[in-house]
């Protein structure tokens, strides 16, 4: 079967399975507290089988940099306590990260792993380790539930797995980055301390009472806090601690399932164990249920696991993917990104494609595979004279990044290194950058460096030497001192920046060096050369030059590689099996190269056992035998399928083969040389009956007898039964008394009844099962007259001789009897002799291959699609979006997109609303439709297939562009947040389009702004306007402020214009002409700078008039967050904001509609815009100035009216209003 059991239950694995690798990292402040705890995580480590544990004690306590090895395998690390364990865990995380690959789990264990419910611990087994390792994107650990779903930070839950006791891949641990909760204590706490939580705290008011009950109250449902204390002035800190950390606890649980990874209980998988190889695990609040009805017969906790189905697949998107055109990168979708984009005329066709890639590259396009096949091939378009090759991808990155094209001439070879040494320095960060490069080729010998080390001096080592200043310095690779040093330096750091291991290829590690003689058991290979070389230790106690000294170096391999994962590169796994010629082969099994070498390791093994001597040989093999059970490292000295192959020194008389690794235990256990003797037939009897009854308690024993033998039919015995009497059937009537006193084997009835028997164990009993092969029970019965046209099978005659009841009514022996057997089995009968569903279960795999994903999305929230860190006006669109839905009883997220914009993206606001992917079934899409596509381009089917897509673009034109009306296909509704841009949207589609204002709102200041913090007079006038110069200056118009302004005031002393810029240079016409007016009119300050959102509201806050000469505006976000702030707007009479500036709100400016010239604004050909009237600006201003009673009123109606219609109350009502019916229809 090859599969093995525990006193836990069953659960199918490959038999001879190496050690289980587990990092532990066990956090604890200081050592008064839950004495004992770390002594009992080792006995429980102790007490699983093949298991190696690597520990890190954090201790919380101590000083920052105490750092100390406690053992070998055990290092004590001072922790971060500012957030208790998950800091903690992050110190060690960022400690252990380069080792993180070398382990199969993470175990996240805190001091208190024993208190509360720990009923689990004693059903955890290393099958459970085994499903975790084998099973992508699941984790274990205890699955807690409330009674009720929660609500954090916009994401609903009701189970949190508890991160005391936590196992995972260690992949899975670092995807999410800090365990810390990306939140503050002032997030959730007031200043003061009457009230225990913020009245505007991002969670819902039963999550709140929840938690104040848990820790300061009666507990809940399931029980109480250990640890209760009364919420009082003395306690509040330790309440604001306790809760930020369950706060931490459930947000990494929610982090866990947004990566994708399940979580599984410990008891749910217990009670499944039987059948866990074909289960993908349910929602957690399933498993808690399913686990308290296990527990005890009762779900306890009420509710449902919420999904909605997702939406058909999206034609229009399967049509931009598609690239079926012959000539690449000129499908639908490139097409439209590169709308507009000029390509030069001279280039070859394939520099014509580079450049296509290049700016496809630049607005985030994702390639296919077959686009990645044609972009990791050599450029034919340059020289290729550096390290590496310069690829097509390359290539199309270098047109792409404006930095490397200004810096780096690929005319010329000193550019051209450059290049590669770019990407050797970066593509490890920039993990896109990798397959633009084929792997194969970092490994290729340096065609210009002698090889003369140890290993080989490839292309990719070269090319990091050439990267890393440090390395360049230090070795000269024009000396062979140089390349060996370089070949040593690689040895030590592969082993801790996995990036580096790539550079060398693995098949050269363990190549047998020509330049060392070959005498030793084990090949002195390259790699072990090498290492020997990286080692002073080695060198001093080794001499390569002797016999005795490679021999060492050999036995010091064979000892170290178990506590070393580097080193088993080091000599290939099939030597070790591999028979020592040196060595006389009289054993029952063979005497290895790698059996050898531990020998030769141990000298307790050598003082024993003489290998000069057949008595010697014989021990070493028995030992081996013995050994193995308890030393994963031994098994592989031996081939496993040398074990079952039958022994020529023995006598084949049994029902089952006298195998040679059967021969090896027999030598290794003197209990069963005492009792049999293998000289005898009865001996060897007994050797096989043993091993019948045995396999089934030692999983080691299984393979020493091939699985595919026990089916066979056995050729002493009659095959005259109803199913094959098999070789394992036969061994296991020997193995058992109670069968040998039922079954007579020597009587027809005997053999028949031993069929039956097993037909009716077999179910229940998968070592019984494995005895005959399913397959045979679907065959035609051959004892049984045939002459109805349904022929009646093995099985099915085995149900009917099993059973009484069909005997009495169906006498099979006659036609009549077969006919209403026939007809009962098609009836009633359907289904009760098949054995489908036992083949299906007996060739289940080993453990579900797949994830663990949930049927859907959850149910009703809303996924807002957009640059939520950006510090710009679309950034702040999905800002706003955010806080009109917490506004509103819905879910909400914010999933990370993979785009890359000008801006800067500092705003971490919404951090905590941040998700790997979009978790729900509607999106909200906050950026433009050419954003939109590029997403698309990035991300393929993953966000806006099957999905409800909401485009809230923002748009600032009369007119929606031609190109872009691919992006139409992508959407089912369009909101628009002002009339002016609903109208362009209306024109070219007849989907839904919904004019659905924006928030405009102003958070809490963070301190006190004065006109001094912006270098700013007391006693002026200060009129301000503010642009952002890749939101287009065209557009923006500042000059036109300028202009209005100095002919307001000529010569005015007591008024000032400011002009806020970023994201502005003087290499633009237009900023230009301001910056030369500026120079000329010391009353025009202009200020440059990225601010934050407080500073610019700041800003605007000193300032006591906001201006917007604006062409057009799809919304208009600064004008109205000015009159929020009581500030008087004088603004263009045009586009966006004329849903909220009237005559009575705001200093209206009028002028004309004109055509956009070519280059002044994206898709702008054939479009209108507006040119303010300088004049009438200019009388505006001067109103403003001069009557200040009209310009209070307006100010003060401006801030009612926006305050009334785009708070974050009124649009979240807005919008609970259209996703109500969204949801509905």
């Amino acid at each position: 079967m090859g599969g093995w059991h525990s006193e836990h239950g069953e659960f199918r694995s490959r038999e001879g399975r190496v050690s289980l690798r587990i990092l532990s990292l066990f956090v604890r402040y200081g050592d008064a507290d839950y004495k004992g705890a770390y002594q009992a995580l080792m006995d429980f480590y102790a007490g699983m089988p093949e298991v190696s544990v690597e520990s890190v004690l954090i201790d919380t306590a101590l000083a920052h940099d105490v750092k100390a090895w406690i053992g070998r395998r055990t290092l004590m690390l001072a922790g971060d306590n500012r957030r208790r364990e998950f800091s903690g865990w992050d110190t060690a995380i960022e400690h252990c990260r380069k080792r993180f690959a070398d382990f199969d789990l993470v175990h996240l264990v805190t001091s208190a792993f024993q208190n509360e419910y720990n009923g689990f611990y004693p059903l955890i087994c290393r099958e459970m380790l085994d499903y975790v390792q084998a099973t992508p994107q699941v984790m274990l650990a205890h699955v807690d539930a409330y009674p009720e779903r929660v609500r954090l930070y916009g994401r609903s839950f009701q189970t949190w797995g508890c991160s005391k006791f936590l196992f995972a891949r260690p992949a899975d641990i670092l995807a999410l980055g800090s365990l810390v909760g990306p939140f503050d204590e002032p997030d959730f706490f007031p200043a003061g301390r009457t009230e225990p939580f913020n009245a505007d705290a991002p969670l819902s008011e039963n999550y709140a009472r929840f938690l104040l009950d848990w820790l300061t109250g009666s507990g809940l449902p399931h029980g109480q806090w250990h640890s209760v204390f009364r919420y009082a002035d003395e306690n509040v800190q330790k309440f604001r601690a306790k809760a930020l950390s369950i706060l931490d606890e459930h947000n990494l649980s929610l982090r866990i399932r947004e990566s994708g990874v399940r979580i599984v209980d410990y008891t749910w998988w217990h009670a499944n164990r039987h059948r866990i190889g074909d289960l993908v695990p349910p929602d957690e609040l399933i498993q808690v249920q399913e686990r308290n009805r296990y527990l005890f017969g009762s779900p306890i906790v009420e509710g449902q696991a919420l999904r909605q189905a997702p939406f058909p697949q999206k034609a229009g998107i399967a049509a931009l993917l598609e690239d079926e055109d012959d000539e690449l990168f000129t499908g639908g979708l490139g097409r439209a990104l590169l709308a507009g984009v000029a390509m030069p005329h001279e280039l070859t066709p394939a520099g014509a494609c580079i450049a296509r890639a290049g700016m496809l590259i630049k607005v985030g396009y994702r390639f296919s595979a077959r686009q990645l096949k044609w972009l990791a091939e050599v450029s034919e378009e340059l020289v290729q004279d550096a390290p590496l090759p310069i690829t097509r991808g390359l290539h199309a990155v270098w047109l792409a990044r404006d930095d490397l094209h200004r810096s780096l001439n690929l005319d010329t070879a000193e550019g051209r290194e450059a290049l590669v040494v770019w990407w050797s320095r970066q593509h490890r960060e920039e993990v896109d950058l990798c397959v633009l490069m084929p792997e194969r080729v970092l490994g290729e010998p340096a065609a210009t460096l002698e090889q003369d080390a140890p290993l080989p001096l490839t292309r990719g080592l070269h090319a990091e030497w050439l990267s890393r200043p440090d390395l360049r310095q230090a070795l000269d690779l024009g000396s062979a001192e140089g390349r060996k040093a370089l070949v040593v330096w690689w040895v030590r750091e592969n082993t801790q920046d996995a990036g580096l291991r790539s550079l060398i290829p693995e098949s050269a590690l363990s190549e047998p060096d020509a330049r060392l003689e070959q005498d030793a058991p084990l090949p002195l290979t390259r790699g072990l050369h090498a290492m020997w070389l990286a080692r002073d230790d080695l060198q001093q106690s080794m001499d390569l030059g002797t016999a005795e000294g490679r021999r060492a170096l050999v036995a010091w391999w064979s000892r170290e590689r178990r506590n070393d994962p580097a080193l088993r590169a080091l000599i290939a796994e099939s030597v070790l099996s591999e028979p020592d010629a040196r060595l006389e082969q009289d054993a029952p099994l063979p005497l290895t190269r790698g059996l050898h070498a531990e020998w030769l390791a141990r000298h307790d093994l050598q003082q024993s056992m003489d290998l000069g001597t057949a008595e010697g040989r014989r021990a070493l093999v028995a030992w081996w035998s013995r050994e193995r059970r308890n030393d994963p490292a031994l098994r592989a000295l031996i081939a496993e399928s040398v074990l079952s192959e039958p022994d020529a020194r023995l006598e084949q008389d049994a029902p089952l083969p006298l195998t040679r690794g059967l021969h090896a235990e027999w030598l290794a256990r003197h209990d069963l040389q005492q009792s049999m003797d293998l000289g005898t037939a009865e001996g060897r009897r007994a050797l096989v009956a043993w091993w019948s009854r045995e396999r089934r308690n030692d999983p080691a024993l299984r393979a020493l007898i091939a699985e595919s033998v026990l089916s066979e039919p056995d050729a002493r015995l009659e095959q005259d039964a109803p199913l094959p009497l098999t070789r394992g059937l036969h061994a296991e009537w020997l193995a058992r008394e109670d069968l040998q006193r039922v079954f007579d084997l020597a009587a027809k009835a005997g053999r028949e009844a031993l069929s039956v028997w097993w037909y009716v164990t077999h179910r229940d009993d998968a070592f019984i099962r494995e005895l005959v092969r399913l397959e045979v029970m679907e065959e035609v019965m051959p004892l049984l007259v045939q002459d109805e046209g349904r022929p009646i099978t093995r099985a099915e005659y085995l149900l009917w001789i099993s059973r009484e009841d069909l005997r009495v009514a169906f006498d099979v022996k006659q036609r009549v009897g077969r006919k209403a057997y026939s007809e009962w089995l098609l009836g009633y009968g359907a289904g009760e002799s098949t054995v489908q569903g036992e083949r299906d279960a007996a060739s289940s795999p080993t453990v579900s291959s797949g994830p663990t994903k949930g049927a859907g999305f959850a149910e009703g929230g809303v996924n807002v699609i957009g640059y939520g860190r950006g510090e710009f006006g679309i950034g702040e669109d999905v800002r706003m979006a955010v806080r009109a839905l917490s506004c509103i009883d819905i879910g909400t997220c914010v999933p990370r997109i993979p785009l890359r914009v000008a801006a800067r993206q500092e705003d971490v606001s919404l951090r905590a609303y941040e998700v790997p992917r979009p978790l729900f079934r509607t999106n909200l899409i906050c950026m433009p439709h050419y954003e939109t596509l590029r997403l698309l381009a990035a991300t393929g089917h993953s966000i806006l297939d099957e999905r409800y897509n909401i485009g809230f673009w923002q748009w600032e034109l009369p007119r929606f562009p031609a190109p872009m009306r691919c992006a139409l296909d992508l959407v089912d509704e369009i909101w628009s947040a002002s009339s002016f841009t609903a109208e362009a949207m209306r024109a070219v589609t007849d989907k839904p389009v919904i004019r659905m204002p924006m928030v405009a709102t102003l958070p809490a200041p963070e301190r006190k702004w004065s006109r001094s913090d912006f270098c700013l007079n007391e006693g002026e006038f200060i009129f301000l306007t503010v642009l952002d110069g890749n939101s287009s200056l065209k557009r923006k118009n500042p000059l036109a402020a300028v202009r209005a302004f100095t002919a307001a005031f000529p010569k005015s002393k007591h008024v000032r214009l400011v002009v806020k810029a970023m994201n502005v240079s003087e290499a633009q016409l237009e900023w230009r002409s301001v910056v030369e007016h500026a120079a000329r009119d010391d009353r025009i300050s202009l200020i440059v700078e990225t601010m934050t959102k407080d500073k610019l509201l700041g800003l605007q806050s000193v300032c006591d008039c906001f201006v917007s000469l604006h062409r057009s505006e799809g919304f208009g976000r600064n004008i109205a967050e000015a009159m929020l702030l009581g500030k008087p707007v004088i603004v263009s009479d045009y586009s966006g904001n004329r849903d909220f500036t009237t005559e009575k709100t705001a200093f209206l400016v009028q002028g004309r509609t004109i055509p956009l010239a070519q280059g002044d604004y994206a898709f702008g050909e054939g479009q209108v815009w507006f040119d303010p009237d300088v004049g009438a600006a200019a009388e505006a201003f001067h109103r403003c100035l001069d009557q200040a009673e009209s310009r209070m009123s307006i100010a003060a109606a401006g801030r009612a009216f926006v305050h009334a219609r785009y708070s974050p109350e009124a649009v979240g009502a807005a919008y609970a209003k259209r996703l109500a019916h969204v949801n509905a229809s």
